[in-house]
C-alpha cells in the first residue's frame, strides 16, 4: 500500500507583513445589518488553478499508489515542512518542499514541464538566429488509417520530407542565406 508522510504546514517565510484585520476579543460586534447580511460569494481569482487542484484530487482518488497521488500534497523526503511563501509582489502564496511526480499527466507538473520546454526552445531559437541561421518548422500532415503500420507512416513521411528539401524553392532558400542547414526529421 502506497503511504504519505502528510504533516500540516509549521514552517512560515513571508516577505511582507500580513494586512489582515483580526477582531480581537472585547471589542463591539460589527452590529446587526452585518450580522444577518450575506455577503456574495468570493469567485477565484485563478479559476485555472482551481480546476488544475479538482484534476489533480480526482487523479489521487484514482491513482492512489502512483506517484501523482502525492504531487503537491506530501512533503518531499529532504525536509520536514512545508514552507510557505508569500511575495511582496502578488497577492497570493505558494508553498515549498513539496513532492512533484513530473508526470506529463499531472496538471501541475504538466505546466512545469511546458513550461521548461518552451524555455528551451526560446534560446535554441535565438542561439540559432546569433550564429546566422533562419529557423525554420514544418509539419508534415499524413493521412492514414489504423490498419496502417508505423514503419509505412514513416516511410511516407520520410519521401515528403525529401522531396521538401529537393526542390527548387529549397535550392532558392539555401541559395539566399548561404549557410549550410541542419535538416532533421524529428518523428
Amino acid at each position: 500500500m502506497h503511504q504519505s508522510n502528510y504533516s500540516t504546514i509549521s514552517a512560515i517565510n513571508t516577505k511582507r507583513e500580513s494586512t489582515i484585520p483580526i477582531l480581537a476579543v472585547g471589542q463591539p460586534s460589527l452590529g446587526t445589518i452585518a450580522q444577518n447580511s450575506s455577503t456574495p460569494a468570493k469567485q477565484p481569482e485563478n479559476p485555472g488553478q482551481v480546476r488544475r487542484f479538482q484534476l489533480l484530487r480526482t487523479a489521487r482518488n484514482l491513482l492512489p499508489d502512483e506517484r501523482i497521488a502525492d504531487c503537491q500534497h506530501a512533503i518531499a523526503p529532504d525536509y520536514s515542512a512545508v514552507a510557505v511563501e508569500v511575495e511582496a509582489d502578488q497577492d497570493g502564496a505558494h508553498f515549498r518542499n513539496l513532492i512533484c511526480c513530473d508526470s506529463p499527466q499531472c496538471p501541475f507538473c504538466a505546466i512545469a514541464r511546458s513550461e521548461n520546454d518552451r524555455h528551451q526552445l526560446s534560446v535554441a531559437m535565438a542561439q540559432a538566429q546569433n550564429d546566422g541561421m533562419f529557423p525554420v518548422l514544418l509539419t508534415f500532415t499524413l493521412r492514414h488509417q489504423n490498419s496502417d503500420t508505423l514503419d509505412s507512416l514513416q516511410k511516407s513521411l520520410r519521401t515528403a520530407f525529401n522531396k521538401t528539401f529537393s526542390g527548387r524553392w529549397y535550392q532558392d532558400f539555401k541559395q539566399r542565406k548561404q549557410k549550410p542547414s541542419n535538416r532533421n526529421l524529428g518523428v
